[in-house]
């Protein structure tokens, strides 16, 4: 993985996008390398940017992808108190 550099997304400014692309980013570096890469790409975000990839990934993980993707182009906000909004 030293090839290459981490992506963090900054570029899209649809956070919900961005957040979603960091995520699945993460799980494909765990699928691919292993925990211990996660928690180097991990420590590029701050605790607020790891809050809301863990947020996503609580909603992915009960709504499942086409939900999510439907909620992130419908420009639903993922806080942890209102991420099923428009669904």
């Amino acid at each position: 993985m030293d090839e290459f550099a981490f992506n963090d997304f900054n570029d899209i400014e649809h956070k919900p996008l961005r957040i979603y692309n960091r995520v699945v980013f993460m799980f494909n570096i765990r699928e691919d390398f292993g925990a211990y890469k996660v928690q180097e790409y991990l420590q590029r975000f701050t605790e607020a940017q790891k809050k809301e990839m863990y947020i996503l990934i609580q909603y992915l993980n009960k709504y499942g992808k086409d939900a999510t993707m439907k909620a992130i182009t419908s420009n639903t906000e993922f806080t942890e108190d209102k991420c099923v909004e428009n669904v």
